[in-house]
């Protein structure tokens, strides 16, 4: 079902003899600025939506008859449910919210817990029900101290979650179904696509032909709660396009997506828009905005930048910064905290076109800087 995107560990290990690359921005201008484009000999105009995070809008960018043919091509190819035990809660432990620094984790501090390692929305009563169906709270009295977690496993709160939210998609981090619609890119219309994002993105062919084209489903009540759709800068953690082998065994690595192209395949009369919580936003921590409910787009759609599901319309945004000394791929932008509201209509269709950047890529871009003149420092 995955695709196989090109880039391993080899070549990541040995670029001397391979020639250096470098990351390419849009120039965003100041936000409600239109640039007129001729994209495959198509006029559209691009309009910048955002600089936090650097965010572009085209409409029409596909006609309703190529949407049509992703959206078929779906079917064709088979829809999956997204599945959440895949998500974050395959850490084997995680970090617990103990905002007062005392020796108890009150019901709230642990709902945050769970929000922030499983991406999992639970109300207070939720987790006092948790702790009554596993035991964890000794004394019943609705308080769990650290003495009682240590009489746990981080696996069994896991699983009494994941147990707990089988028939509550509400509180689950997206409702939703996907495919990888085309696996030989030999499509014309898929090819006709990749051209156009090539364009409008200007990057070099080789971080260009690093992706994959992957439809999304959201039916009616579906949702996509607030999430990242790359992974942050870590000391020596090397870039890769999958956090699994082949064998489906986790590979010590993080995603590194740099750019992320969206298109609405149908119009929507209500519901499903993509929503941007910290755009604009002078706070990007997300504790404290988990605890301010903002990563809750279930129940909360409301965001400075939010944007209505129209057939045909392309949106485009930046995961990550270039750095500045090495030219190569930087942090990641947290303004880009994304996620789509409930669906009031019946269903929405949306394709996802991301460009990622490998261990390989990554190294050839800081020999850019290595290998250039003086003068082009």
């Amino acid at each position: 079902m995955f695709p196989t995107i090109i880039g391993s560990e080899e070549l990541a290990n040995n670029v001397t003899n391979q020639p250096s690359i470098e990351l390419y921005k849009l120039d965003g201008g100041k936000v409600g600025d239109v640039k007129e484009l001729l994209l495959n000999n198509v006029p559209l105009q691009m309009k910048t939506l955002s600089l936090e995070p650097l965010l572009f809008e085209i409409p029409n960018f596909l006609s309703s008859d190529e949407c049509a043919h992703h959206i078929e091509q779906a079917k064709k190819t088979g829809l999956v449910k997204s599945d959440i035990s895949r998500m974050r809660s395959q850490k084997k432990g995680f970090p617990v919210f103990n905002t007062d620094d005392n020796d108890v984790v009150t019901a709230k501090e642990m709902k945050m817990t769970i929000e922030h390692s499983m991406d999992i929305y639970l109300e207070e009563e939720d987790v006092l029900k948790i702790y009554n169906e596993t035991g964890i709270d000794l004394n019943k009295d609705g308080i769990v101290t650290v003495e009682e977690l240590k009489q746990t496993t981080p696996n069994i709160i896991k699983t009494a979650v994941l147990e707990f939210i089988q028939d509550r998609p509400e509180k689950q981090p997206i409702d939703n179904e996907f495919t990888f619609p085309y696996q030989e890119h030999t499509d014309e219309m898929y090819q006709a696509l990749r051209d156009r994002v090539g364009e409008v993105t200007q990057l070099s062919p080789e971080i260009f032909e690093n992706h994959f084209f992957k439809v999304l489903k959201f039916g009616k009540d579906g949702f996509s709660n607030g999430h990242f759709g790359s992974d942050s800068a870590r000391n020596k953690t090397p870039c890769c396009t999958n956090k699994k082998d082949v064998e489906g065994q986790e590979v010590f690595c993080r995603i590194c997506r740099y750019v992320t192209v969206q298109i609405f395949l149908n119009d929507v009369e209500e519901g499903g828009e993509t929503v941007f919580p910290l755009a604009s936003n002078g706070t990007v921590d997300i504790g404290v905005l988990r605890e301010q409910g903002v990563s809750n787009i279930y129940k909360s759609c409301d965001a400075k930048l939010k944007i209505k599901p129209e057939l045909g319309k392309a949106v485009i945004w930046y995961n990550h910064f270039i750095d500045p000394e090495s030219k190569s791929l930087g942090d990641m932008d947290r303004h880009t905290f994304n996620g789509v509201c409930k669906m009031v209509s019946d269903e929405q269709w949306v394709g996802i076109y991301s460009i990622d950047i490998t261990e390989e890529m990554r190294k050839r871009m800081m020999k850019t800087v290595e290998t250039a003149p003086k003068d082009e420092l």
